[in-house]
């Protein structure tokens, strides 16, 4: 390789490695800043090595292994979410409502507000709201109506955690969960934590 192009070469994975810096303060799930940022700490030590600058080897190594360690730590940990029984009347429920109320409209267009006959509920992590789900239940079956989750925490633990790890649907002696949806980005979610398409807007998940 001439000089040249090492030197093109060097240059190009500097790029990459800002690029994904970059790309990581756009990510609103904290999960994908830490594997986003994870990349770039990779792409920047390959940098500082061909460049032999040992201060930008070091700092992207450690910052490396704190986001594998954060990483770990948040694929593995589902014990510090809370399931909190909530009613539409609670403050605290309208201001999440009205503060999220666009972003749920993208998932659930026709959603204007949780139900008083419905069971609704909000995931609890570390004292901060994760999303709200309402529901009908009716003898084994559950018919959700909302299953929202912040932006912060989209990365599918929150849904593992409530609809497996919890238990909460079999400890009330359910059998399935039914929901209904035409909205691509909410039924790609679906089928990604295991609901089963079986009409043209129904998904199924049973509850094993």
């Amino acid at each position: 390789m001439s000089p040249e192009q090492f030197s093109l070469l060097v240059e190009i994975i500097g790029y990459i490695a800002s690029a994904f810096v970059l790309l990581s303060v756009m990510m609103r799930s904290i999960v994908k800043l830490r594997w986003y940022l994870l990349v770039g700490n990779i792409f920047y030590v390959i940098y500082g090595v061909m460049i032999n600058a040992m201060p930008v080897i070091l700092l992207n190594a450690i910052n490396g292994i704190l986001n594998i360690y954060f990483l770990y730590q948040a694929h593995k940990q589902y014990g510090d979410f809370e399931i909190i029984n909530i009613s539409p009347d609670e403050n605290i429920v309208k201001y999440f409502i009205n503060h999220f109320k666009n972003d749920i409209k993208k998932f659930f267009p026709d959603f204007e507000n949780i139900k008083s006959d419905e069971d609704n509920y909000m995931l609890m992590k570390d004292n901060a709201i994760v999303g709200l789900f309402s529901f009908k239940h009716i003898e084994s079956e559950v018919d959700i109506s909302i299953d929202y989750v912040t932006p912060t925490y989209r990365d599918l633990k929150p849904a593992k955690f409530l609809f497996y790890k919890s238990e909460f649907f079999k400890s009330m002696g359910v059998k399935q969960l039914i929901t209904y949806s035409t909205v691509p980005t909410h039924t790609k979610y679906l089928n990604k934590i295991g609901f089963n398409k079986t009409d043209d807007d129904k998904f199924i998940l049973k509850i094993e």
